[in-house]
């Protein structure tokens, strides 16, 4: 597994970008298990899942299917 950190990722996110913002995505077999939404100087969580295997991942809100 690796880490990655990116700006944002689709179009939904978009509202959350901003230079104190990141996400950090965890990936396991291509596909993103966990990521998670901070911003500095206070943290907040965001749990999402996605699939990396369409052009624009789509949220998965059904978080006990995983």
């Amino acid at each position: 597994m690796r880490f990655y950190t990116v700006s944002f990722l689709t179009q939904e996110f978009c509202k959350y970008s901003h230079p104190k913002f990141r996400i950090e995505l965890l990936f396991s077999d291509n596909v993103i298990i966990y990521s998670q939404f901070i911003a500095m100087p206070h943290e907040f969580k965001i749990t999402k899942f996605y699939s990396v295997n369409s052009s624009h991942p789509q949220v998965n809100d059904n978080i006990d299917s995983i």
